[in-house]
Parts: structure tokens; sequence; C-alpha cells
């Protein structure tokens, strides 16, 4: 974020970052809240409220994709100096940096980065028909992620809880 995001937007970002954090566990005890109890079969099996727990996060992706595709229109500085692109790794460093010493900047980045990153610009991950499938299967690993890990044990927080509790006591 720091690379490509201009300098006096870097705290609003960061804080941005943070409160989106703590939104989506707010969402995820309230999606837990507006679940059936595990006891209740017959609810449990006729709820809709599974739609609503997984189509959630898809709305928040959708809005990073978004964000990421029309608000930060650059890629890193780096990614211009390893790609020798000079022009326009001078006007990302000029919009990231306040140091108005643009060359000085580019110069340095030069000298300390590796050389062996990737080429792929993020327009070329999703339109580009070579990397369109290593992106999506990336996009699918992250959402497969999202679902089986530390959310549905938020999710089901309540439940587990309530069993271990029973369990103690019975």
């Amino acid at each position: 974020m720091e690379e490509t995001v201009p300098t006096q937007d870097v705290g609003k970002f960061g804080g941005l970052y943070c409160l989106s954090f703590a939104v989506a566990q707010v969402l995820a005890y309230a999606s837990a809240a507006i679940l059936p109890k595990n006891t209740d079969t017959e609810a449990l099996m006729t709820t809709h409220a599974w739609q609503f727990i997984f189509g959630m996060p898809l709305i928040f992706y959708v809005i990073q994709l978004l964000i990421s595709f029309f608000y930060i229109p650059y890629d890193s500085p780096k990614f211009y100096v390893t790609n020798n692109k000079e022009e326009l790794g001078l006007k990302v460093i000029g919009l990231v940096y306040e140091d108005k010493n643009t060359k000085r900047i580019y110069d340095y980045i030069d000298r300390h980065c590796e050389r062996n990153t990737s080429t792929v610009t993020l327009k070329q991950a999703f339109t580009d028909r070579k990397f369109r499938k290593a992106t999506s299967v990336s996009i699918w690993t992250m959402i497969f992620h999202e679902i089986t890990g530390f959310n549905v044990i938020m999710l089901y927080s309540s439940t587990i809880f309530e069993s271990l509790s029973e369990s103690k006591t019975g």
C-alpha cells in the first residue's frame, strides 16, 4: 500500500484497512446471530442465512477490486524501475513521496531492488488470456480460504461456546 497510495492518503487507507477488519468481525458475529441453533435441524434445512453469509464477503471483494482498478491506477515504483519504465516510475514516485527529487529516489530504488520480479501488471492479470487461469485460481483460493478459515469459526463461535458449556455441565 505504501508504494502505490499517495503520501497524503496513506493515513486514511491505514485507518480504513483497520476499520474494515473491525466491521468484518462485527458482521461475522451478526451473521452468527441469524443462524438457527444447531439442534434445530428443520430450521437449519430451511434457512437462507447461508446465502447472506457467503454473499456478504463477495460484496467486499468487488468493492476492493473496483478501488484497486480506479483509485490506484498505477503499479508500484519498484515495478516501473525494474521494467525500465522511467517516465512512469518518476511520475508515480512524484505522487507517492513528498520528496520532490524524484530522480534521486528512482536511482536509489534502481540500485537497491531485486531484478527478477514479475512483469505482469494487474490489468494483464485479469485481461490477458495466458494469465487469466492463474488469476482465477488465486482468487478462488482466497475465497475458499475465507469460507473455510477464521470466518467459519467466527460465524459459529456462539454455537461452539454453547456446546462447550453444555458438555461441561452435562
